[in-house]
C-alpha cells in the first residue's frame, strides 16, 4: 500500500501541477483517514499523488480565495488493501496556494460547480 512518507517536520511533500511544491502534515493526514467517509484515502495515495501532478480540472474554491480545489476522474477505487472495484467518481484535493500546503482530500461523484 502506498502512503505518505514523513520527513523530520512530519510534512509529505509533492510538486504539484504548476511546479509548486505542496506539503501535507501528518495531522492532517491523520484527520482525513480516520474520517468514516474518507477511510478509503489511505488505500488510495497513489491516486492523491496523480491528482496533484496531474489533474482533470483545477477550480477556484468559493470559500478560501487563496484555495484550489483539483480534481481528477478514476474508473477503479481501492475500498480496503488489495480489494479493487468499480467506481465513476473522481478525487478531489484542496490546495492551498499562498501556504503551500495540501488542505484536505476527499472522494467524490461529481465536481462542485464554481
Amino acid at each position: 500500500m502506498d502512503a505518505p512518507k514523513f520527513d523530520d517536520k512530519d510534512r509529505f511533500k509533492l510538486i504539484g501541477y504548476d511546479g509548486n511544491t505542496y506539503h501535507l502534515t501528518r495531522e492532517s493526514w491523520e484527520h482525513v483517514i480516520k474520517d468514516r467517509q474518507r477511510d478509503t484515502v489511505k488505500f488510495n495515495f497513489d491516486k492523491v499523488k496523480l491528482t496533484i501532478t496531474h489533474p482533470d480540472e483545477v477550480r477556484k474554491s468559493r470559500i478560501r480565495t487563496a484555495s484550489k480545489i483539483l480534481y481528477r476522474k478514476f474508473d477503479r477505487i481501492n475500498i480496503r488493501e488489495n480489494i479493487t472495484v468499480p467506481w465513476d467518481g473522481y478525487y478531489a484535493v484542496v490546495i492551498d496556494r499562498k501556504k503551500k500546503r495540501i488542505q484536505t482530500i476527499y472522494p467524490t461523484r461529481k465536481i462542485k460547480l464554481e
